[in-house]
This record gives C-alpha cells, structure tokens and sequence, in this order.
C-alpha cells in the first residue's frame, strides 16, 4: 500500500538470445515473441511505504494484522 492504494512492487529477471540476463525493478515492459511468467505468492502481512524523516525517503513498514 502507499497512500492506502494498492501499490505494485516487481522485481524480474529477462534473458536475450544468447542467454544474458538483466534484472532489477519492472517499471514497464511488454512482451512481444516468448512467454512471461508471473509467480504470486499470497500472505497475511500488510507491505505499506511510510515516510522515514531520520532518512529522507519512503521505506517499507510491514504489519501484520
């Protein structure tokens, strides 16, 4: 959640014809040839972003209900 909106965190990893990886946060993408797998895994904590003024920025404040 941020701003009490759901609020979407991606992680991926991709692979070019000559089997190069690239990772790191999806932001955006499309997928024109191939396939895309997506895992989800459900749990019963709740992933907000508060701000941390001793830091300057949003961190990740995990509750559980």
């Amino acid at each position: 959640m941020e701003g009490g909106q759901p609020s979407i965190h991606a992680h991926g990893v991709a692979g070019d014809q000559s089997f190069q990886t690239f990772g790191g946060h999806i932001l955006k993408t499309s997928v024109s040839t191939g396939s895309l797998e997506v895992l989800i895994i459900p749990h019963d904590k709740l992933f907000e972003r508060k701000h941390d003024d001793s830091i300057g920025t949003d961190v990740l404040d995990i509750q559980t209900p």
